[in-house]
């Protein structure tokens, strides 16, 4: 699968920061014009509530299994990262860090013992054990405080 237009695209493993955890900070990970057009189709808040009582301060997602009100673009963007191929490339990158921290899980990954998907609700109903999702989310403003 092709990386291009992914969050990774420009990392390198010299990119992983080893404390106080592994973690990447990615300056500008994506291309301008690219995240401009993600930016132009984010979806309106009415996507995000789809029938659902709006609240002050509230989180609202878009499960990428939901995702099919968004547009090809998001939809593309958030099926790439939420692929198998996507999360054996983010193990790949920081596999030194997992042989250390959690050697149990590496092994069971390169011996095929997970079962891989994308879905929320497969995961909660153990259909699948590993669960790889790229969602949209939003976080509502608080316009007033609250005793």
């Amino acid at each position: 699968m092709s990386f291009k237009n992914s969050l990774l695209e420009k990392i390198r493993n010299i990119d992983i920061i080893s404390h106080p955890f592994p973690h990447i900070i990615i300056k500008n990970p994506l291309n301008s014009l690219y995240y401009e057009q993600l930016d132009k189709e984010f979806p309106n808040i009415q996507l995000f509530l789809q029938n659902k009582e709006y609240y002050e301060n509230h989180r609202y997602n878009i499960f990428n299994e939901d995702s099919k009100n968004v547009s090809n673009l998001w939809r593309n963007f958030l099926n790439l990262h939420s692929s198998k191929s996507f999360g054996d490339n983010l193990i790949n990158l920081f596999s030194d860090h997992l042989k250390n921290l959690y050697p149990k899980f590496l092994k069971d990954y390169n011996e095929n013992k997970f079962i891989f998907g994308s879905s929320h609700k497969d995961f909660k109903s153990n259909k699948i054990n590993l669960c790889m999702s790229a969602d949209l989310a939003i976080n509502t403003p608080l316009t007033k405080i609250i005793n």
